[in-house]
């Protein structure tokens, strides 16, 4: 009979497999891990599908976030398909397995010796230099708060995400310097628009519009987003690359009939002006007085 619970381990958030997702998500990440396991807890199976996720949003817990959490660590989640289920099996913890998740802490305090616990009893109760000075910001940062009135920025919703992304362009000193910080800013600039639409995407796909104010926000990811060295920056460049190469193999097989020398377009030694449409044929002849091309019949 399936029960009403799942075994939740006291040490559960020192679990090694939790550390990288702690480590980059914070709080949020873990509690989303968690809502996750209660959700899949409640189906008969343990599993749940991406489908379903849309079922479970609610504040805090949007649907692309939620599938970013599972897709991106392995090592906590099981993906099938479309299904997914849970890489610790909750359900089949023993009391044995699941008290020792948090054993650590508990042993180093059981192997200290009396005398040493009187110590650290002593010590606890002693402020040390590190506590001190985080005390002293906590009360600075509350005197000013208390003197300055907080501007408080709401999330952006989808639409006014994908308006502000439209603002964004080249023609402003914000976009030169952002191409700039790329390492690459000629092939920035020639393919901005797409790149735009590349971070775009990104940003969806992780959930991070939600956490972005204003359009200052959103300029700001951007240029973290195409900053030289960074790893987004890098498959920003590849994808850019690539996009480039297409461009000059359709520039090379449009101008195929004609020859440049010195630069300068030309067809069967006779020069063309600089904006002259391709030559469709290896038969056209360009007309001077007409401005076009001429395909000549018989």
């Amino acid at each position: 009979m399936k029960s009403n619970w799942f075994k939740h381990p006291l040490g559960l958030s020192d679990d090694k497999r939790l550390a990288q997702l702690i480590q980059e998500e914070g709080v949020k990440g873990y509690g989303t891990y968690l809502y996750l396991i209660e959700k899949m807890s409640q189906q008969e199976d343990y599993r749940l599908s991406f489908q379903q996720l849309s079922l479970f949003e609610r504040k805090g817990f949007h649907r692309r976030y939620m599938e970013r959490i599972v897709r991106n660590y392995p090592s906590l989640f099981v993906v099938n398909g479309e299904e997914f289920s849970s890489a610790i099996a909750f359900h089949s913890l023993s009391t044995r397995s699941a008290q020792s998740l948090h054993t650590s802490c508990t042993e180093r305090v059981q192997n200290v010796s009396k005398d040493d616990k009187s110590l650290i009893s002593t010590a606890v109760n002693i402020p040390s230099r590190t506590h001190v000075r985080e005390e002293k910001k906590r009360e600075e940062k509350n005197h000013l708060q208390e003197e300055m009135p907080i501007l408080k920025k709401e999330p952006l919703e989808d639409g006014r995400f994908k308006e502000l992304l439209r603002g964004l362009t080249l023609q402003s000193s914000w976009g030169e310097l952002a191409c700039m910080k790329s390492g690459y800013p000629k092939l920035l600039m020639e393919h901005f628009n797409e790149a735009v639409r590349l971070f775009g995407e990104h940003v969806v796909l992780y959930g991070n519009q939600y956490r972005m104010g204003d359009v200052s926000d959103v300029q700001k990811y951007f240029v973290n987003f195409v900053a030289s060295g960074s790893r987004t920056s890098k498959e920003l460049y590849a994808r850019l690359q690539s996009l480039e190469r297409k461009r000059q193999e359709t520039a090379e097989n449009l101008y195929r009939y004609e020859q440049r020398i010195d630069g300068k377009r030309c067809y069967m030694g006779c020069p063309l002006p600089d904006d002259a449409p391709p030559r469709p044929s290896p038969k056209a002849i360009w007309n001077n007085l007409a401005g076009c091309w001429h395909e000549p019949t018989g």
